[in-house]
This record gives C-alpha cells, structure tokens and sequence, in this order.
C-alpha cells in the first residue's frame, strides 16, 4: 500500500491538486490529532507509566541506596522519564484559554481574505457589482477561517498558529491559482 502512495507521489509531482490534497490532509491531522491523542495515545502513555511504575516500586530501595553505582543509575532513569513525560507528544499541543491569544489566532485566520476584501474597495475596477459580490463574501470568509484558525489548538508556540495558518491559506491559494491558469 505505502509503494503505491510513494509513487502516486512521485508521478505527480508536478500536479498542484497533489499538494492540495497533502495540505489538506495535514490541517484534518492537525485538527483531528489531539482527539485522537486524548483518547487513544493518551491511554497508552498512562498504561505505560503505570507499568514502569509498579516495576520502580518493586526495586529494593535499600540495595540502591547503599550502592553508589545503582544510586547513579537510578537517579539517571528517574530523571530520563521526567524528560520523557514533558516531550511527549500530548505536550506539542497546548490548549489556550488565553482571549488575547485567541484573538490573534482569529485575526490571523482571516487576514488574508480581508485584505482581498480591502483590495475590493481600493482596486481598479471599483464598482458596485465588485463589492457586492467580492467585498462581502471575502468579508464572510474571512470570518469562517478566522473562526477555524482560532479552533486550531496551538501547536508548541502561538507564533507558530499567528503564521503558520495564513501562509496555509496564501500556499492553498497560489496552488488554486496556478491550477487554475494551466486549464
């Protein structure tokens, strides 16, 4: 299955719908990957951090303890499960409550249609006709991928959603756009 994905790649690299389609299968990931952590990965991890826990609490602490080696080691395993649990993957998402965040998020989200909207009224072809049926639902739809982006969980930093989601939209668009002018 995966050599049949490999070269449906490969023979379409040149077809902008290929990287349509990946970008937008990675943004479904992205939305769908922390219910899926937290209900399927999360469990995992937990059950795996009970195992090892019940194994620590088997260890005869005293033998440890005498030993200047084993207290070494010890002490080492402790401390790569404690960097373990804060890089895992459920730590990549952070779910902010923060409004200020939030906002940006959804400013982010549909600055890029908005500016298409502005570019409606200031434009050459400044018409009545234009800015009906371009300002307006450029408006709309700015809202909606506001709305979206500010659902999206952030993904480590907040940076990373105030750019990373309009230059998706701009990459999406310019794919449309050349697709567009070769049929």
């Amino acid at each position: 299955m995966w050599e049949r994905i490999i070269d449906e790649i490969k023979n379409n690299l040149r077809n902008p719908n290929l990287y349509i389609v990946l970008i937008i299968v990675i943004m479904v990931f992205l939305l769908l990957f922390p219910y899926i952590d937290a209900n399927i990965f999360y469990y995992n991890r937990v059950n795996s951090r009970i195992e090892i826990l019940n194994k620590m609490s088997e260890i005869d602490v005293e033998k440890i303890q005498n030993n200047e080696i084993f207290m070494k080691e010890y002490n080492s395993i402790l401390d790569e499960i404690e960097k373990q649990t804060e890089g895992n993957m459920g730590n990549i998402f952070m779910h902010e409550n923060d409004e200020k965040v939030n906002t940006i998020k959804f400013i982010s989200g549909g600055m890029v249609f908005w500016g298409i909207a502005i570019s409606y009224l200031y434009g050459e072809n400044r018409n009545l006709k234009n800015i009906k049926y371009g300002f307006f639902p450029m408006i709309i739809i700015g809202f909606i991928f506001g709305v979206i982006a500010r659902q999206i969980p952030t993904i480590i930093s907040p940076i990373i959603n105030f750019i990373g989601f309009p230059i998706l939209i701009l990459g999406i668009m310019i794919l449309f756009y050349i697709n567009s002018t070769k049929s």
